[in-house]
């Protein structure tokens, strides 16, 4: 038995002198494939809870909150009521019924701007969901020209 060892031995350091001294190789080759091992399942793990984590995140900030168009319209419909009283505060200030819609277009325009500039919304929805207005003399003086389009996504 041990002449067959040692033969087969002498034979594999025949072919590959130096790889088989004192085990040297087969130690790194062990603990390089154990570690690399270990980095994929760390990297797993942490793609894992990455996303959770940005799952919970997102719920938080209300994303997927409308999941539809005509949820969207509603949707629309109710963020200018809250923006009048939460924003304009319209039980302290007495503003028109044309200031408040002109504050509100203003509003909606720069939120459509922000979106276009991250590369959210194209050139044509810009187009189709902007008021437009012919300003005034005042900051929230003016008359709205055309609403914006929200039949069709």
């Amino acid at each position: 038995k041990s002449g067959l060892n040692f033969m087969t031995f002498k034979f594999a350091e025949d072919l590959s002198p130096g790889l088989y001294r004192d085990g040297i190789f087969n130690l790194i080759g062990v603990w390089a494939t154990v570690l690399f091992g270990y980095v994929l399942d760390t990297l797993f793990l942490f793609n894992v809870a990455i996303g959770v984590a940005g799952w919970f995140y997102g719920r938080s900030r209300n994303v997927g909150l409308v999941k539809s168009w005509p949820e969207f319209c509603v949707c629309f419909k109710r963020a200018k009521k809250q923006f009048y009283t939460k924003i304009l505060l319209t039980e302290r200030y007495n503003y028109s019924k044309q200031q408040r819609q002109i504050a509100w277009a203003k509003c909606w325009n720069l939120i459509l701007q922000f979106l276009r500039e991250e590369d959210y919304l194209s050139n044509d929805e810009i187009e189709r969901y902007s008021y437009e207005f012919e300003e005034g003399t005042g900051f929230l003086d003016g008359n709205i020209t055309k609403q914006p389009d929200l039949k069709k996504c």
